[in-house]
């Protein structure tokens, strides 16, 4: 019965050279490949005698992962490496491994330049999957826009960081590698053998200690996202607006109403307010109102406000340029419902404004390092004009 050894390579899978050297220091240790070569990443080795061994990594043009159309080279292709005296051992990437015991093998390739036609392939791959990162980056942001400035007040500045760092990493990588691989390619079409054996030891901290890095980035990323609607986004959590004494420092129903009487219920919407502070955005406020007003006739208005008072004035404006859009719907929504375009308002005092629509109606306006998001039923618009909400709202910041 096999006994399985797992390891992970101290090296990356475009990294040829140092990979052959680490399979056969491991076959001189008693640690064969398995046969199923590197799986996601982990290679499978079983107990032998040790053994010198050489092993070579093969460009191949077939896509590898695990939903790959195919993942072995062709029979005929592994026979024929048979007759030369290797043995296919499995996938790892975009290579074949094939391994040899026998001191007179020839090598695979005995020309550089023919050997540098196998990378051709590769390189249009490693090409395709930046183009793919960089269109996939390019259709999320003409549908959605960005959502940077959002998700760095609601979540805070460190773990946005961390999320762009984490985001950022994989065209960086992938760019590196195809930056390796092209000038391995130019080194074999000047006739320029390429190297089998290479230090891989004293990067091989580094590369795992990016891995773990990545690992648990991710990791703590994905939970995050999952508590992210939680009402633990705040210290002080949603407060029903009876229990809230401090004032608040933007506009309510009561300012649109001054003088009278305005009866909050929370029969049908919640009446709360919900705080937060982060380092780039000291005030937060999400605050959501639904209220009975008598002037002579009894009327219902609903009242959403996003509230942020952030540091600078340059990521106040770019926030609420950000939320205008978010707001609206995104391309494709705006597409299919057909509903009424944002349009900019002239509202004196505020640096940006502008109404939108998307099931109700509101406006995002930005003053200094203020940005805010007010949101409210299409009834409010019997009494003002957008111009003069805005108005309103901004005599109320503070």
């Amino acid at each position: 019965m096999k006994t399985y050894y797992c390891r992970i390579p101290p090296c990356s899978k475009y990294d040829i050279a140092g990979m052959e050297s680490w399979l056969e220091d491991m076959a001189a240790q008693g640690l064969y490949l398995d046969r199923d070569g590197v799986f996601w990443g982990v290679a499978t080795f079983v107990r032998g005698e040790p053994a010198a061994l050489r092993f070579r990594l093969e460009a191949t043009d077939t896509q590898g992962g695990l939903f790959s159309p195919t993942h072995d080279p062709d029979d005929d292709v592994i026979a024929f490496h048979q007759e030369m005296g290797w043995e296919y051992r499995g996938r790892f990437g975009q290579f074949f491994i094939y391994v040899t015991g026998e001191p007179d093998a020839p090598e695979l390739h005995t020309d550089p330049r023919v050997q540098a036609m196998t990378f051709q392939a590769l390189n249009k791959f490693q090409r395709t999957e930046l183009s793919a990162i960089f269109w996939y980056t390019l259709v999320f942001w003409f549908f959605h826009g960005s959502v940077l400035f959002t998700l760095t007040v609601v979540w805070g500045l460190a773990k946005s960081l961390l999320l762009l760092g984490f985001l950022l990493s994989f065209p960086i990588v992938k760019l590196i590698a195809l930056f390796r691989m092209m000038k391995l390619k130019r080194q074999l079409k000047a006739g320029i053998p390429m190297s089998h054996r290479a230090e891989y030891r004293s990067k091989a901290k580094w590369l795992y200690t990016g891995r773990l890095c990545r690992w648990c980035a991710g990791i703590f990323l994905v939970f995050s996202f999952l508590t992210l609607g939680a009402d633990t986004v705040s210290e002080a959590g949603a407060v029903p607006m009876s229990e809230w004494n401090a004032p608040l420092p933007f506009a309510t129903v009561q300012d649109f109403f001054p003088g009278q009487e305005v009866t909050p219920d929370g029969h049908m919407i919640k009446n709360e307010v919900t705080y937060w502070e982060n380092f780039i955005s000291p005030a937060n406020y999400e605050y959501v109102e639904w209220s009975e007003v008598d002037n002579g006739e009894t009327d219902w208005f609903y009242l959403r406000i996003w509230y942020h008072q952030t540091r600078y004035p340059w990521f106040a404006e770019m926030l609420a340029r950000e939320l205008a859009y978010s707001s609206a719907g995104s391309f494709g929504d705006r597409i299919v419902e057909q509903g009424e375009k944002s349009r900019v308002l002239a509202v004196e005092g505020a640096d940006y404004a502008i109404r939108y629509y998307r099931y109700n109606p509101g406006i995002v306006l930005c003053r200094g390092s203020t940005a805010i998001r007010v949101q409210y039923d299409r009834t409010l618009e019997n009494y003002y004009t957008p111009e003069q909400i805005a108005q309103i709202v901004l005599a109320n910041l503070e």
